[in-house]
Parts: C-alpha cells; sequence; structure tokens
C-alpha cells in the first residue's frame, strides 16, 4: 500500500511540473508577442496623495484639459480615477505657468519641500532640476524592455532627455499629449509649386535628388515668375530655422559630444562655412529675403516655402496664422530640408526643438517610492479608453493630412511618412546646451548670410562664449 502512495506521489509531482512548465512557457510565448511590460503587483498606497505638476497652457493643460474645450478631456479625467481606484491613492494634478518655474520647482527643492511626485516640463528646465538634485532618473526606475517599447516615444526623441546616461523624461507616446515637436521642417506651398510646374520636395526625394542643387533650381524658376498682378513670387524666408536647416543638412554640428559628459563648440568648420556661402550666394541673387515672413506664407500664399517647427502648423488658436485644416485645403505640405554636399539625409533631421516639447519625470522630493511613481505612470499612460496605441497618429494624419485639392496627389503627399521619420531619425543638435547664446548663435549665423563679413570671422567670435557654455553645462556632479 505505502508502495502505490509513493507511486501516486511521485505521478502528482511529475503532473505538476509539466503544467507548471507549460504555463511559463505560455508566459513567455506572451511576453514574445506584447514588447509592453505589465507590472502585475498590486500597491497600495494607503489613501496617499500622489502630485502630478503640468504645465498650464493658454486656459487648462494637455495633461488635466477641461472637458468642454477637449474631445479626450472625460477619457484623461476618467484615467486619473482609475488611478485611485487602482492604487488607492489621490491624484493630485497641479498645473503650473513656465515662467514660474523656478518658484514652484527649484526653490522648494533647495528647501526640501515636497512640491511634485512627478511632473511635466521642457528639457531645458528638466537638465536644471537634474543637475539640482531633484530628478530620479527614469532609467534608475524602469528596465531597458520598459522603455524602449514604444510608448514613451521614439527612442531618438528620448535620447534628447538624456544626460550622461540618464533618461531624465518621457512622451506619453500612447496618447500623443503633446503632439511631438520637430524642428527645421520644410513647409511647402504645393498650389505655387503646381501652378510653376515644379517638382515637389517628395517627388524629388523618392527620385535621390532632393538636394541643395535642386533646391536652388526650384528657387530660381519662383522668383522669376509673376502672379497675375504682375508682382514675382518669393522663394523662402531667412529665420533662424532657415539657417540653422541649411548649417545642420551640410553635416555641420553645434557641438561635438566627447563622451565623456563635456562637449566642444563645433560650428567653426568647412561644413558650417560652406552652407554659409551657399545661402549667402542666393541671397546675393534675391533668391532668399529677409522681409519675406510666414505671413507671406500662409496669407498672401506668395511664398514657395518656409521653414519652421511642426508646432508651427498644426496649434490652432485664433492668435495664429494657420486656419483648420490648412492643409488639406490650403494645399500645403511638410518636407525635409534638402541634403548638402558634405551631409546625408538624416543630417537636418535636428532634434533640437525637442528644447520646446514636453517630458514627463519623476521627482527626487516625493513622499512616494519612485518605483511606485514609475508604476503609476505606466498605468495611467496606457491607451485612453477606446483608444489603441497608435489612434493619437491615426487621427493625426487624418487632421492635418488629407488632400481635398488637386495641387498635389495623395502618391506625392507623404507629409505624415516626413514627419514619422524625422521623428524616428532626430538627431540632437545641442544647441539646447547652449541655451543663453542661441539667439547669439542664430544671429551670427544670418549676420554671415547678409553682412560684410565672412562666414569663418562670423563664427569665430561666437567660439569663446559659446565653449564657456557648454563648460558650464557639463559642470554638475
Amino acid at each position: 500500500m505505502k508502495k502505490i502512495i509513493v507511486l501516486f506521489l511521485i505521478f502528482v509531482m511529475v503532473i505538476s511540473i509539466l503544467v507548471s512548465c507549460g504555463t511559463d512557457s505560455e508566459k513567455n510565448d506572451d511576453s514574445d508577442k506584447n514588447d509592453d511590460v505589465v507590472f502585475e503587483e498590486n500597491i497600495d498606497l494607503d489613501g496617499a496623495e500622489v502630485i502630478f505638476r503640468t504645465l498650464l497652457a493658454v486656459t487648462s493643460s494637455v495633461f488635466y484639459p477641461d472637458i468642454a474645450e477637449n474631445a479626450r478631456g472625460d477619457k484623461i479625467r476618467d484615467r486619473y480615477k482609475d488611478t485611485d481606484e487602482k492604487f488607492n491613492c489621490v491624484m493630485n494634478i497641479q498645473t503650473y505657468k513656465e515662467a514660474d518655474g523656478s518658484k514652484v520647482f527649484i526653490t522648494p527643492i533647495l528647501a526640501g519641500i515636497h512640491y511634485a511626485d512627478f511632473f511635466e516640463s521642457n528639457p531645458k528646465f528638466i537638465f536644471s532640476i537634474y543637475k539640482a538634485g531633484g530628478i530620479v532618473p527614469i532609467s534608475d526606475v524602469w528596465d531597458e524592455k520598459t522603455i524602449h517599447n514604444g510608448k514613451w516615444g521614439p527612442d531618438n526623441v528620448l535620447k534628447t532627455i538624456t544626460l550622461r546616461g540618464d533618461l531624465l523624461g518621457v512622451n506619453s507616446g500612447y496618447w500623443g499629449i503633446p503632439i511631438p515637436n520637430m524642428e527645421n521642417v520644410l513647409y511647402v506651398n504645393n498650389k505655387l509649386l503646381f501652378d510653376l510646374q515644379q517638382p515637389h520636395p517628395h517627388e524629388l526625394n523618392e527620385q535621390g535628388n532632393w538636394d541643395w542643387a535642386h533646391y536652388r533650381q526650384i528657387g530660381e524658376a519662383v522668383v522669376n515668375s509673376q502672379d497675375d498682378e504682375g508682382k514675382n513670387y518669393n522663394f523662402v524666408g531667412l529665420n533662424n530655422n532657415m539657417v540653422s536647416s541649411a548649417v545642420l543638412s551640410n553635416g555641420a554640428k553645434y557641438a561635438k559630444d566627447n563622451g565623456d559628459g563635456t562637449y566642444t563648440f563645433s560650428l567653426n568648420d568647412e561644413k558650417t562655412y560652406k552652407a554659409l556661402s551657399w545661402l549667402r550666394e542666393m541671397f546675393e541673387m534675391k533668391l532668399i529675403k529677409t522681409a519675406v515672413n510666414e505671413k507671406n506664407f500662409t496669407d498672401k500664399k506668395d511664398t514657395a516655402f518656409y521653414v519652421m517647427p511642426v508646432w508651427w502648423g498644426y496649434r490652432y488658436n485664433e492668435k495664429e496664422n494657420w486656419p483648420i485644416n490648412a492643409f488639406s485645403e490650403g494645399g500645403y505640405s511638410w518636407s525635409q530640408f534638402p541634403k548638402g554636399p558634405d551631409g546625408s539625409d538624416n543630417d537636418a533631421k535636428s532634434g533640437g526643438a525637442f528644447i520646446n516639447d514636453r517630458f514627463v519625470s519623476i521627482t527626487s522630493s516625493g513622499f512616494i517610492e519612485p518605483e511606485n511613481i514609475g508604476k503609476i505612470m505606466d498605468f495611467i499612460f496606457d491607451p485612453l479608453d477606446g483608444e489603441e496605441k497608435d489612434t493619437w497618429k491615426k487621427d493625426f494624419k487624418r487632421d492635418h493630412f488629407y488632400d481635398s485639392s488637386d495641387y498635389i496627389t495623395t502618391k506625392t503627399d507623404h507629409s505624415y511618412e516626413v514627419y514619422t521619420n524625422m521623428l524616428e531619425n532626430a538627431n540632437l543638435d545641442m544647441i539646447m546646451f547652449m541655451e543663453s547664446k542661441r539667439d547669439a548663435i542664430y544671429t551670427a549665423l544670418k549676420s554671415a548670410v547678409t553682412g560684410s563679413k565672412t562666414p569663418a570671422e562670423t563664427i569665430e567670435a561666437l567660439v569663446s562664449g559659446c565653449q564657456a557654455e557648454l563648460d558650464n553645462f557639463s559642470n554638475y556632479e
């Protein structure tokens, strides 16, 4: 009898082991199919307050919008209520004005006061809070799989908010709030190019011919053409984004990363000088004009191109130039800037504008453990009710890049693809590390195009001041 019992127990143990192995195998199969990391352990915060500080934009925050002003407002607010229930906490969403950032964050940090558990801000401010000891790096809280699962934005975007290997903030990649920004986008007047029978940048790009030479050829054709009233058309205006795009498109960099946490100013090279000389030639030929501004492009519609960040084309309000559906009804589109002779397709895809973008970071002064805040963030920024991971992308494409005009065909309109490609291949141009010198740099670049000094003379005058700024930026423990 004992022998039968022993054999029966052995049989039960073997079956249990086989079932367990099968279950583990199924779990592994599931994890391979789903890149998202699910935090299975439940957290009970015993009714604790969790403070999320978010930027005030006009009348409300994108992360806590007025329901009447935002179609997703009720979903977002419901998500915070669900967070209360899931983690037994009380979400306290507080807004602040960007101008009050130092008072809201830096002063409390130095005083050791609890000001937030996590917050939204731009890279410039996040860097300053990090240096003051006020941020717990995301990379200390989440593993690599969680960080790079697509939920927090493209990997190249995350590089723009990384210092010395520490990831300091993330995007809400599944919400698309705010819509990821990009610098140096070339806005195209499709109707004007169509009327003048000029090739479109998207077509030239597909042919491998979207470069400085072809861009200039279009410019010459445009300025030598007239409208019905006998007025000559404009090619493009000279602004900060235009000169920056030209310099970057030729492979030049604002600064070089030395790999040890320090940076070297690097605009003083031949690639920069060649780009500025190219612009000067077009300026002297009156292809580029300082008097041409955004009004020429949006209101008068007498200008073929204009270079601005992404946000310029989708933030609609009464104070902005763009009407709703400007892209679809007005025949506009986005393009990347043409590449220079010493550059590559990706050089002008600049992440510098991410200084104006928004990221969410974890504070070091919170009462809740950073690991638990990480779990709360992971839950909050799951797709909203009734939405999927890429819902915002589909909505963004539908709302901005359908075209009901005859100026550009579906075959050639790749604005959305241009946008996503620029995000996925964004370069950190490091001008954000010299923030106090930003205006001086742009002024010098434009002066090299319009002034009497050579590009080399103009840029050399920047070297010592910009290098000092980079050294100061790198000087922290």
